[in-house]
């Protein structure tokens, strides 16, 4: 009998954890898409946000626009080395000089406010942007390293110009309506996303139900450990 239950109590665990890997395999994702990605104004009396993303940074009586966007990687798993953050973007003005994108980061809250216009620290600058839709990559890895290690739920970017070229980008929004932002001459631009070649991340929501199938299972398995339990007991006692 105690051999049984032993044999039971290992079959148990068994099913549990291959459950566990292939439900988080299904419900894994090795990129990562904005929570929340859009563009803040600077205006004469306040800040305002964007219903697109734009980015715009002159002097003067002319406007500034930055873009800012909140990863959420909470729920980040494994090796990060070799991870990118890439921009889909198109320089409206590539006349010489050619821009000039600098990348400022910080730990966000995964919602784009507008007293994040001037937050971040510089980490990065991408030079000689041409009038061509292009897609920017950066290595991140360190970036996500030490976000672990600071227990931080989001990795957020404002992304800002240092001349007077304008640019706009795609907004690929996690659980929004999705709306690609302003569009000029017909030309889509690209999404700005992280790319996880080594780590996964569990997409949003399916924690959840990942818990509940292991509990299920869980109590199903312990269920019938019980039921074969009390039909030994039963022929045991038998005459």
């Amino acid at each position: 009998m105690k051999n049984e239950i032993i044999r039971q109590i290992v079959l148990l665990v068994l099913i549990v954890a291959g459950s566990a890997i292939l439900v988080i395999m299904y419900f894994s994702d090795r990129r990562v898409d904005p929570v929340d990605m859009r563009g803040i104004r600077e205006t004469s009396i306040n800040p305002i946000l964007l219903n697109f993303s734009a980015i715009k940074e002159t002097s003067g009586f002319e406007l500034i626009d930055r873009t800012v966007a909140h990863f959420d990687i909470s729920s980040l798993m494994g090796d990060v080395s070799g991870s990118t953050l890439n921009i889909g973007i198109l320089n409206l003005d590539p006349n010489a000089p050619t821009g000039i994108l600098d990348v400022y980061v910080f730990a966000g809250d995964g919602t784009v406010s507008r007293d994040e216009l001037t937050m971040g620290s510089l980490f990065h600058s991408f030079s000689g942007l041409s009038g061509v839709f292009q897609t920017l990559t950066v290595d991140i890895s360190a970036l996500l390293s030490e976000a672990n290690l600071n227990g931080d739920s989001f990795l957020s970017f404002n992304l800002r110009a240092t001349d007077s070229d304008r640019y706009f980008l795609q907004s690929t929004i996690v659980g929004v309506t999705q709306f690609s932002g302003l569009r000029s001459a017909g030309k889509a631009e690209g999404p700005t996303f992280i790319e996880l070649p080594n780590a996964i991340v569990l997409k949003p929501g399916r924690l959840a139900l990942l818990g509940i199938v292991g509990l299920m299972g869980i109590g199903l398995a312990v269920m019938d450990i019980m039921g074969r339990r009390s039909c030994l007991g039963d022929e045991s006692g038998r005459p």
